[in-house]
């Protein structure tokens, strides 16, 4: 589904296959693949603007990841938990939001490798920035940074540096603002 939704941009489809898969994964009885397929499909959801049946299907995501165990459901209760606490600050949802990014964080922080903490950070500081909360999104982003520069991920290290460069100029700090939104267009 994922895939469908990325090289088509067919959100119809990509609601379909999910729909399906989620259908599938429950006769099967495969937790794990349930939580990934109402993940996906919370996403699609997000993307063509039904955020009241996103935040339902990614917050079951969330619940059902935390009953799971082992490692790759970690990565799950972050993505789960992020992408949850994005869809409920569009709503203005920002307290809950703010609890489920900083549970993220916190699980991306106990696992400490991949690119979860760095998305934890990314998602969790726009939440901040989106709600007006310049001083902990300035500080949440500075950690991403940190960690972007770190691992060399150029890709997220423009999405952060752009946050951070626009919480800056926010804040009145406009030469350390420019030079960052400089380095997230390069």
């Amino acid at each position: 589904m994922g895939y469908v939704l990325r090289q088509t941009g067919d959100f119809d489809g990509a609601i379909v296959v999910g729909r399906q898969a989620c259908e599938l994964a429950a006769v099967l009885g495969e937790r794990s693949v349930q939580v990934l397929a109402s993940f996906r499909l919370g996403q699609a959801y997000d993307a063509i603007g039904d955020f009241g049946r996103a935040v339902e299907l990614l917050r079951w995501s969330v619940e059902a990841a935390d009953r799971e165990s082992g490692t790759s459901s970690a990565d799950w209760q972050v993505q789960s938990r992020v992408f949850l606490a994005e869809v409920l600050g569009t709503l203005g949802g920002f307290a809950i939001g703010r609890r489920h990014g900083e549970e993220a964080l916190r699980f991306a922080t106990l696992e400490g490798r991949g690119i979860t903490p760095i998305i934890a950070h990314s998602y969790l500081g726009e939440l901040f920035l989106a709600q007006g909360d310049l001083e902990h999104a300035i500080h949440v982003l500075e950690q991403g940074l940190a960690l972007c520069r770190a691992s060399g991920s150029q890709t997220n290290l423009r999405i952060i540096a752009a946050s951070l460069g626009y919480a800056y100029a926010l804040q009145g700090h406009l030469a350390e603002g420019h030079a960052l939104l400089e380095e997230a267009s390069s």
